[in-house]
C-alpha cells in the first residue's frame, strides 16, 4: 500500500484561488474545509469558504462555520453581518457590526442597510454619505438614489429632519427627493423635482 500523500498547503491554496477565480462556489467550500481541518488558524481558508456559501444563499451553514472558529471570527466580521442581516437578524447583524472596521466601506454600506431597516435614518444617511464621498467606482449615482430614498422615509416615516444637499442626475434619485419634500410639506419643491424627473426619465426613454 502506498503511502499518503502530504498535504501541501501551497498547492491547496493554488486549487483554492483558482476555485475561487471562476466561481465554482461547491469547490471553494470544500477545499477551504480542507485545509481548516489540517490548518485552523488559516483565516483565508476561512474567509474563501464563508463567502463561497454566501454566494451559494447557505447563509445559515456561513454562521455555523464561523462559529467552530471563534478565534478567526475578527476576520470575517462583515460576512457574518450580512448572513446575519440576509437572515432577518437585523439586531444580531448591527451588534456584529460594532465590532467591525468603521471606516471598511463594505462595513459602511451594510450599516446603512441595517440602519434603514432599523427606521434610523440619520444613521443611514451619514453612513450612506461616507461611502459616497470615498468611493471611486461606478455606482456614485445609485447610491445617490438610495440617499435619496434615505431622506424620503425619514420625511415620510419618522419625525426625523435630514437636510438633503444633493443634485443628483437619475430620474429615480430625483423621485425620492420629490418625496421627501413631500413628507416636509414642501409641495413646491416637491412639484418642481417630479417635473425634472418626468424630464430626465423621458430623456433616459428615449434614447433606448
Amino acid at each position: 500500500m502506498s503511502a499518503r500523500k502530504p498535504f501541501d498547503l501551497g498547492s491547496a491554496y493554488s486549487e483554492l484561488s483558482r476555485a475561487c477565480s471562476i466561481q465554482a462556489y461547491d469547490k471553494v467550500v470544500n477545499i477551504g474545509t480542507k485545509i481548516l481541518s489540517r490548518y485552523p488558524t488559516e483565516h483565508k481558508a476561512l474567509q474563501c469558504k464563508v463567502v463561497a456559501l454566501i454566494r451559494s444563499e447557505k447563509h445559515e451553514e456561513c454562521l455555523g462555520t464561523i462559529k467552530k472558529f471563534p478565534d478567526l471570527t475578527k476576520h470575517v466580521l462583515f460576512e457574518k453581518a450580512y448572513a446575519e442581516y440576509r437572515l432577518n437578524r437585523i439586531n444580531e447583524s448591527a451588534k456584529t457590526l460594532l465590532d467591525a472596521d468603521p471606516n471598511d466601506l463594505r462595513i459602511l454600506e451594510l450599516k446603512t442597510q441595517v440602519h434603514y431597516r432599523k427606521e434610523e435614518f440619520q444613521e443611514a444617511y451619514a453612513c450612506l454619505r461616507k461611502v459616497i464621498r470615498n468611493s471611486q467606482d461606478d455606482f456614485g449615482e445609485e447610491r445617490l438614489t438610495n440617499l435619496a430614498a434615505v431622506a424620503a422615509a425619514a420625511a415620510c416615516f419618522s419625525d426625523e429632519e435630514i437636510e438633503v444637499d444633493i443634485n443628483p442626475e437619475m430620474y429615480e434619485a430625483k423621485f425620492n427627493i420629490a418625496c421627501h419634500f413631500v413628507g416636509r410639506g414642501d409641495s413646491t419643491m416637491a412639484e418642481k423635482l417630479l417635473r425634472e424627473a418626468e424630464k430626465v426619465c423621458r430623456e433616459a426613454l428615449s434614447e433606448d
